[in-house]
């Protein structure tokens, strides 16, 4: 026994801890991983035009709001929708979004692949505490 070792760690009581990943898990951490990264690249790409399509959709309906309003409110209910600039004010959201969802999917894949590489160790972790609870 070594001077490390208590006693009733012995392989003998059952109470082996496992001290290596199979390369099962490893191979099926890395398919995982490699479809995390398809999903995030797909979406990086497609960041673009759906924020391009939300905007042109928003100008779409600022647009006809403003005919509604000068139809309910007259003329100058149009006019002041028209001189507050909402079209402006759509341009620069989609200035805004475009600018943080790309970092942020970049961030959210970066978390993830880290999260991916450390499940079997979290799995060992948790295996441990459940072990104890029995």
């Amino acid at each position: 026994m070594n001077y490390y070792q208590s006693p009733n760690s012995s392989p003998a009581n059952g109470n082996r801890r496992p001290t290596r990943v199979k390369p099962f898990v490893w191979l099926l951490i890395l398919v995982l991983m490699a479809g995390w990264s398809s999903v995030a690249w797909v979406g990086y790409v497609m960041a673009d035009p759906i924020l391009a399509w939300a905007a042109g959709a928003a100008t779409t309906v600022v647009d006809g709001g403003a005919g509604v309003a000068e139809t309910w409110g007259g003329k100058q209910a149009g006019e002041t929708v028209k001189l507050v600039g909402s079209s402006g004010f759509i341009s620069q959201a989609y200035g805004l979004a475009s600018m943080i969802v790309k970092p942020l999917i970049v961030i959210i894949w970066g978390l993830g692949m880290v999260a991916l590489f450390m499940l079997p160790m979290l799995a060992m972790i948790l295996g441990r505490i459940v072990g104890r609870l029995r």
